[in-house]
């Protein structure tokens, strides 16, 4: 799949250390859901970090891949400027092959559905590792697809 990259410059506030071990920012201006559970990189105090964005109703907050020791500039509560880039799909990704089965066999088409939703909708997927949970997770995303075009005004 081919991605488009675009830049936004933010001011980050760092946050708490996540649980799995990873460092979490509260970042400004607040990004639209659109961008949830996609990752990105964020720029900040010389270092690049990967992070995963979570959009919630009144702000957004990106968390870093955990695993590395933080660096010793970026303490929680500390605001600085920082760039995030963002990878949006530049053109329809392959559908891989058990999803592209399952919506033929629904009766759903998945291209109506914008590049960055198809984009969200994979990543979904792709996280699915166990075979059960990967095919509930296909499951979900037909039946959905499907309420959305029944609920479509003709």
């Amino acid at each position: 799949m081919s991605f488009a990259q675009h830049r936004v410059p933010v001011v980050v506030e760092v946050g708490p250390w996540a649980r799995s071990g990873g460092i979490t920012f509260i970042i400004e201006p607040q990004l639209v859901g659109e961008h949830s559970y996609l990752t990105g990189t964020l720029s900040v105090s010389g270092h690049d970090l990967k992070v995963r964005i979570h959009t919630l109703d009144n702000k957004t907050i990106l968390a870093a891949e955990p695993g590395d020791e933080p660096p010793d500039d970026l303490v929680p509560a500390r605001r600085m400027d920082a760039l995030l880039t963002l990878r949006s799909p530049a053109s329809r990704p392959p559908l891989p092959s058990d999803l592209s089965a399952a919506l033929s066999q629904a009766g759903v088409e998945l291209d109506w559905v914008d590049l960055r939703q198809q984009a969200y909708l994979l990543a979904f997927l792709a996280e699915a590792r166990a075979a059960r949970i990967r095919k509930a997770r296909i499951d979900l995303i037909c039946e959905s697809l499907r309420m959305a075009r029944d609920q479509e005004p003709a």
